[in-house]
């Protein structure tokens, strides 16, 4: 059997995107230029992404019996996963992203969990096999607390790293956050997790030193153009990020990730796994879509090498 670099377990969604001039005001029915709909759902991309950087992929997750959910086991069999374990929910629909965008890139997002928030325990279980075959085991919170709970019960016990990367909701019990290697914030979410303002890198590194304290392991944290920041028993390391021209911002957050997974599960160091997410995040942000946005390694590595960027650590 095929040896995973990294095991996703995380959201399978159908994102549906109208294009408009404007967003319409409550109660007001607006015509659209342009409807799209695409795979998506951080677990999805994620997995996309690492397959696209080379890397040996595998996700776990679940989709309703419906033609969108069909549409979406087609597409992710067709992306070079190496392995898929996809439940099918005949109690609850596909997850749904509806999306209207306008001029400006302007968006408002309703999202339908569906049969994401379905995923069990035993489901879990079930791929205890592609847990024993992973390196690095990528998780988010868009699955039930129970089904990543149970994920990293088989990560630990195969001896995996395991990285918990908080999604949309910020908030995490304790005793997740103190069970994995890295947990993995944007600002908002770190804001939500230490109950601290982060507006900046220096914000940011308090808010991080706290969850630290907190017995969080190590802490990464997302900072857009300002790039990320790691803070950890090691140390704290800032990598900046090289400044693109951006099209399209929605799948950075998702490269980055199964960028910085792909890396470890490699074996190279912490700071060369956060430029490389970094440059593959920048590098995803000027191109427009979603899991079609991922580059691939070459890419990210000719990115890496026409561009300068330092590091500092202290």
């Amino acid at each position: 059997m095929n040896e995973l670099d990294v095991l996703i377990l995380g959201e399978i969604r159908l994102h549906l995107v109208v294009e408009v001039e404007r967003l319409p005001a409550a109660g007001e029915t607006l015509m659209g230029r342009a409807l799209y709909h695409f795979a998506g759902g951080k677990g999805a991309n994620q997995a996309v992404a690492v397959a696209r950087l080379g890397g040996r992929a595998g996700l776990v997750g679940k989709a309703g019996a419906d033609a969108f959910g069909d549409e979406l086991e087609n597409s992710l069999r067709g992306a070079g996963l190496v392995e898929l374990r996809l439940s099918r929910s005949d109690r609850s629909p596909t997850g749904i992203a509806l999306a209207a965008v306008d001029a400006s890139g302007q968006s408002e997002l309703i999202v339908v969990p569906g049969a994401n928030a379905e995923l069990s325990p035993e489901e879990v279980r079930q791929a205890r096999d592609l847990f024993a075959r992973s390196r690095v085991v990528l998780l988010q919170l868009g699955a039930t607390p129970e089904a990543v709970t149970e994920a990293i019960g088989l990560a630990r016990d195969f001896r995996k790293l395991v990285i918990l990367n908080l999604g949309s909701s910020g908030a995490a019990p304790q005793s997740l956050l103190k069970a994995v290697d890295f947990v993995t914030a944007n600002s908002s979410e770190l804001e939500v997790l230490a109950g601290r303002r982060v507006t900046d890198k220096s914000s940011a590194e308090l808010a991080a030193a706290i969850l630290v304290e907190k017995g969080v392991r190590n802490v990464v944290v997302t900072l857009g153009a300002e790039g990320c920041l790691f803070w950890g028993p090691e140390g704290r390391l800032h990598v900046p990020t090289a400044r693109t021209e951006a099209a399209d911002r929605p799948a950075a957050q998702d490269v980055f990730h199964a960028a910085f997974a792909l890396t470890l599960a490699r074996g190279e160091t912490l700071r060369r796994a956060l430029e490389f997410a970094n440059a593959a995040a920048a590098l995803t942000t000027t191109r427009p879509g979603g899991q079609a946005s991922a580059p691939t390694h070459d890419e990210v590595r000719e990115f890496l090498e026409n561009v300068s960027a330092s590091s500092t650590i202290g």
